[in-house]
């Protein structure tokens, strides 16, 4: 249990990209891609709270999603 940093390296081809993040059966929360002009970079960080055992984190793209990969998810401890 505790608070994590979630980070996503991600390439974007054009700005203002959003995606949606749910941790359990919390609201969903705004996560803003970087805008990469189509290089890997790594996003700014969103702070999550996850309980201890198992937790699900789900991600869902906005419409139109043109132009954004995600390479990986990361999660940092917080201390």
């Amino acid at each position: 249990e505790g608070e994590y940093e979630l980070t996503a390296k991600a390439a974007t081809v054009s700005a203002h990209h959003e995606v949606l993040v749910r941790i359990n059966r919390d609201e969903p929360a705004p996560f803003s891609m970087p805008y990469t002009k189509g290089l890997w970079e790594t996003s700014d960080p969103m702070k999550v709270r996850l309980s201890e055992g198992r937790n699900t984190i789900s991600i869902t793209a906005r419409t139109p999603n043109r132009g954004v990969s995600i390479k990986e998810w990361v999660l940092t401890p917080v201390k």
